[in-house]
């Protein structure tokens, strides 16, 4: 166990612990793109610290991606994931994982304060992109703006040939399931 974990594990972070903590993440942030105004990491296991980053970034909101467990499992499965991430090399692994995961996900939005935590069902994104975008732009404080819904034009390096789960919304199928 590091010293971080074993911070995290113990009885709580005290303040001047949460201040150097968020110093230094900003820090990281700072040498990739100093001038940017908002962050988005979207590293899977930030939903195993909800908690801690809430108690170092009190103001930080969290959006939620709901999607079909059955499309999310196969997705990771797909997926050419670390080692460390070696449950989503079996299907009944994920299964277990994704159950485990639902229940810590009901436990901080249970825990948290209201409005921490944005849910967007996946699929009504994808039928309805520009009352989700502005839902998810108000949820962080942010004003409307067309180019939202243009995102395929923003100019930046997308790798060519990506599998069917990494293409854009506009090109996705419209997908109909019964609730699971």
């Amino acid at each position: 166990m590091n010293e971080h974990e074993a911070l995290i594990a113990g009885p709580g972070l005290d303040e001047s612990m949460r201040n150097k903590l968020a110093e230094d993440y900003l820090e990281v942030l700072g040498a990739r793109s100093a001038d940017a105004l908002r962050v988005v990491d979207k590293a899977p296991v930030n939903c195993d610290y909800l908690g801690l980053i809430h108690s170092v970034f009190p103001n930080a909101r969290f959006i939620y991606m709901q999607r079909n467990p059955i499309d999310t499992c196969l997705s990771c499965y797909f997926q050419k994931f670390v080692l460390s991430l070696n449950f989503t090399m079996d299907l009944s692994d994920l299964a277990d994982y994704y159950r485990k995961h639902h229940a810590l996900m009901a436990h901080w939005r249970a825990v948290l304060p209201p409005g921490t935590i944005l849910d967007v069902p996946y699929e009504e994104l994808v039928a309805d992109q520009e009352l989700w975008s502005r839902r998810i732009l108000e949820f962080i404080g942010l004003e409307w703006d067309n180019r939202v819904l243009e995102f395929q034009d923003t100019k930046r390096t997308v790798p060519e040939n990506l599998p069917a789960f990494c293409a854009p919304l506009s090109q996705l199928p419209k997908v109909s399931r019964p609730a699971a």
